[in-house]
């Protein structure tokens, strides 16, 4: 489990290793593969920002902890530092960036059929298969 006396055993270059990780190394690597993609700056920095991320990242830290490896140990405190950091971060951003989003000229097309199918309160249209949701 993860609590502060786990954190506080990791050294101040695995927390400078962390930060950089989040705001340096993941932004990079999502500029690079954004050259040319055709994407505005704002849906770049976005991505940029939040960033692939997922369950593989606790996986490898997990394999690398019982890989048997000298270092696993303090690999697997730098891997639980950047999530940690990482969640508390983005899950406090999240609302910031995402009304940066939220202009009705910039909406896509499809964004009004949506809300045209999807009528509050009525618990969404029953296909006949008897399935409840909303089908385009």
């Amino acid at each position: 489990m993860i609590s502060v006396s786990f954190l506080a055993e990791i050294s101040w270059p695995g927390w400078l290793f962390a930060v950089l990780a989040i705001f340096v190394a993941r932004p990079l690597a999502l500029w690079l593969s954004f050259i040319r993609c055709g994407l505005g700056m704002r849906e770049q920095a976005a991505a940029m920002w939040f960033g692939p991320k997922g369950f593989a990242s606790v996986v490898y830290g997990l394999l690398v902890l019982e890989s048997g490896i000298t270092a696993a140990n303090e690999i697997f405190h730098l891997v639980a530092l950047t999530i940690v950091l990482s969640i508390l971060l983005h899950s406090s951003t999240d609302v910031v960036v995402a009304r940066t989003f939220d202009q009705r000229k910039e909406a896509p097309a499809w964004h009004g059929v949506l809300r045209r199918v999807v009528r509050p309160g009525t618990g969404g249209d029953t296909t006949p298969d008897g399935d409840s949701g909303t089908r385009l």
